[in-house]
């Protein structure tokens, strides 16, 4: 998968790989220029196997493409916590710093910092299930959670939210690799 973090950036990459999806977002007049939104039920209802990705979201991608001065990069999410701490274990990762994305123009959302957390506490070795529930409970009753419930918004549907909250679903991390000016995304078990 390649990463974008602007608008500019995604469709410069797709013209130069024809047969690319764009996935993700922009702002909502922007939405045409994507072939599937940023809805991970959506992928789930796709042939994807040997396309090329390419996302480009409103905070995440573009967190990562300004990260130019970190050693090693990657991206978490409730269903790759356990394996993003696992795997920040074995390459020896010492500090270990936990950005939550948030929102372009606001603050952290409760979802990015429930995640941020868990993902603390995995490192920390003090993980629970307490700590699970309570992420769960949190991105169920989220803003964000209740945008993809609501049809009317067009962001998502109601499967992306049951997604989400499949901790621990996938078992490798994904780490982000610069490639020139091209942005790598690869799982690491």
């Amino acid at each position: 998968m390649l990463l974008a973090g602007s608008i500019d950036d995604a469709l410069a990459l797709r013209r130069a790989r024809p047969g690319a999806l764009l996935i993700g977002h922009g702002a909502r007049e922007q939405a045409h220029l994507f072939d599937v939104g940023n809805s991970p039920h959506a992928l789930t209802q796709l042939d994807l196997r040997g396309r090329t990705l390419i996302q480009r979201t409103g905070s995440g991608t573009q967190g990562v493409a300004g990260a130019v001065s970190a050693d090693a990069v990657y991206f978490a999410s409730l269903v790759n916590v356990a394996a993003t701490s696992r795997h920040l274990r074995s390459v020896g990762a010492e500090c270990v710093s936990l950005l939550a994305m948030g929102a372009p123009r606001g603050p952290d959302g409760p979802e990015d910092v429930a995640c941020r957390d868990l993902l603390a506490a995995d490192l920390r070795g003090t993980r629970c299930a307490a700590d699970d529930d309570a992420a769960r409970r949190i991105v169920a009753a989220c803003p964000a959670a209740d945008e993809l419930r609501d049809s009317n918004r067009g962001v998502g549907c109601p499967e992306d939210v049951d997604l989400a909250l499949a901790i621990d679903r996938f078992p490798f991390a994904i780490e982000v690799l610069r490639d020139g000016d091209v942005l790598r995304a690869f799982a690491r078990v």
